[in-house]
């Protein structure tokens, strides 16, 4: 099977320093989320679609975000961030409505879900992860 180039078919708003309310596909926004946050970005191909997984290492703490179709929907962008210390699992957050808007900042993202809740990812105030419902 050869992986080739699928966009994910969501889009999502995104607010950075330089433009407000571009509305971009969720693979793009991915990207920018982790050039922010000083992210590396994999691509792993899962049924023919595309999983973006965003992995930032601080010490040994590990802060990783995936997105893609993972609840066996295509009407949903899904994703989860996970805040490791080593193996140690210390939070996680599951989002299975997706991300609506993202908003861009020096070292730091924060992604708003459909139903409100706030995710804050980087150097903010909150550390690595925060979760505001």
């Amino acid at each position: 099977m050869t992986a080739r180039a699928v966009p994910l078919h969501h889009s999502v708003i995104v607010d950075d320093e330089e433009h407000e309310g571009r509305v971009l596909d969720a693979g793009e926004a991915l990207r920018l989320i982790a050039e922010s946050i000083g992210a590396t970005v994999a691509i792993r191909w899962f049924r023919d679609e595309p999983r973006y997984i965003l992995t930032r290492q601080d010490g040994q703490f590990e802060l990783a975000l995936v997105a893609g179709h993972l609840y066996d929907t295509r009407e949903t962008l899904s994703l989860t961030v996970e805040l490791r210390y080593g193996d140690l699992l210390l939070a996680s957050c599951n989002c299975s409505a997706g991300i609506e808007r993202v908003k861009l900042g020096a070292g730091t993202a924060w992604l708003r879900t459909p139903g409100g809740l706030r995710i804050i990812l980087g150097s903010g105030i909150g550390g690595l992860l925060e979760v505001q419902d």
